[in-house]
């Protein structure tokens, strides 16, 4: 077992921790099904959407992963391809373990998507890594939320709060030399005729 069993932990967890270590010597495959059912018959009452809103984070999953002779991230992907086995007929489709580990994660659509592609075409793991590595990309790039704002209401926004912590500074013959005075005065003269600038072109624009 990882740790000594907490007092606290209880009594079914433990024993359910005692059965998955007894099943360690399950091929990959095997161990995964087994271990993923009974996770979720043992801490989710077989409910699949309870272990999807609560799963790893869950703290009886995190109490069983304390205990047992597996890392909490083999016990994550054994209840992950078990749960898409529920989904998808894996089994029958003769894929290793290597390729439906690559898909976890991914929507549900894009799994079924490239292990059926995997199937006919028999891909390579390094073929259904790169395939899934393409996947997680596409996504990545899609924006979320609100969408990015313009460069121009970006940089509005920095001299704002840039103009709001120069007015707060001391400006007197003690905080400035004669030569930072005229500095200053030169970049805000410059400043002013580029606001002016861009400030020309936004009416011109403005209806």
């Amino acid at each position: 077992m990882n740790a000594p069993i907490d007092l606290l932990t209880p009594p079914r967890i433990v024993e359910l921790a005692v059965v998955i270590d007894r099943r360690v010597e399950q091929s990959a495959l095997d161990f995964a099904l087994s271990v993923g059912q009974l996770i979720v018959q043992g801490l989710y009452g077989g409910n699949l959407a309870a272990w999807r809103a609560r799963g790893r984070g869950d703290l009886s999953f995190r109490q069983l992963s304390r205990i047992t002779r597996v890392s909490a991230s083999v016990l994550y992907r054994a209840v992950a391809v078990y749960e898409m086995s529920c989904r998808m007929d894996v089994v029958q489709w003769g894929l290793p373990m290597s390729h439906l580990r690559a898909v976890i994660g991914l929507p549900d659509a894009d799994q079924c998507r490239l292990l059926q592609q995997a199937k006919r075409a028999h891909w390579t793991v390094l073929e259904m890594e790169r395939a899934c590595a393409t996947v997680r990309q596409r996504g990545r790039k899609t924006p979320l939320g609100r969408p990015p704002s313009p460069a121009l209401i970006k940089g509005i926004s920095k001299l704002s709060r840039a103009l709001k912590a120069a007015s707060q500074a001391p400006v007197s013959p003690s905080a400035l030399t004669t030569a930072q005075r005229q500095e200053a005065l030169d970049a805000l003269d410059e400043q002013l005729r580029q606001l002016s600038a861009i400030r020309h072109r936004l009416l011109s624009i403005t209806a």
